[in-house]
């Protein structure tokens, strides 16, 4: 049987030498990527960084849609409204007293001749 020796490492916060102007140099934590000791197994999957591209879609379409409703909110607040609906409700009845004034008017222009 062949026993294998690793060599050991310095400590972490031990320095392995100093600069000239008497700073540390502290060890390099990690392993080399060519280092066939890191080399991930088959039972032993390396763990995938980052964010797939199915959740980032739909992180990115979270926010544009808070976005938008932030907006709304704000908008509503400057024109002095509570919700939308208040709103529905203003421009609605906006639209039905321009219309009937356009309609009265036309009526009224008319019976004159």
């Amino acid at each position: 049987m062949v026993h294998v020796t690793r060599r050991s490492l310095p400590l972490p916060f031990t320095p392995v030498g100093f600069r000239r102007d008497g700073r540390p140099i502290y060890p390099v934590l990690g392993a080399s990527p060519d280092d066939p000791t890191v080399r991930p197994t088959d039972e032993d999957p390396a763990p995938q960084a980052g964010v797939s591209q199915e959740d980032l879609a739909r992180l990115l379409a979270r926010e544009k849609s808070q976005g938008g409703r932030a907006a709304v909110r704000k908008l509503l607040g400057e024109l002095g409204f509570e919700t939308a609906e208040a709103l529905t409700a203003y421009v609605a009845e906006r639209r039905a007293a321009e219309q009937a004034a356009a309609v009265g008017g036309r009526a009224a222009g008319t019976g004159r001749r």
